[in-house]
């Protein structure tokens, strides 16, 4: 995305990271504390700096998704708690925030 001149918000960035994308030449934005992306405000406050640092966005790279293991003889309702948060509900919110209004 930075060769072909994007702009980037990241969210929870590893150390580093902006660092290496800013000396390829892009603009980047860090927001901290966006790793769990099945709170309702998550996705909102990555789409509310790029609205702040460039003015919109043209395009999205959301990463969401849980994944369980073993089969559903052995899982709990734990396990699909987190399987319905984790892919369901964090999509939920993304589309909340990303679709236009």
């Amino acid at each position: 995305m930075v060769r072909r001149d994007h702009d980037l918000v990241l969210g929870d960035a590893k150390d580093g990271l902006a660092g290496e994308l800013r000396d390829l030449g892009a603009k980047v934005e860090v927001v901290p504390d966006t790793a769990d992306q099945t709170k309702p405000d998550t996705i909102q406050k990555l789409v509310d700096r790029a609205m702040d640092a460039f003015g919109g966005f043209d395009s999205a790279c959301i990463r969401t998704g849980a994944h369980g293991g073993g089969g559903i003889l052995n899982s709990t309702v734990k396990d699909l708690d987190i399987q319905y948060e984790g892919n369901i509900k964090s999509v939920y919110f993304a589309l909340q925030a990303l679709l236009p209004r």
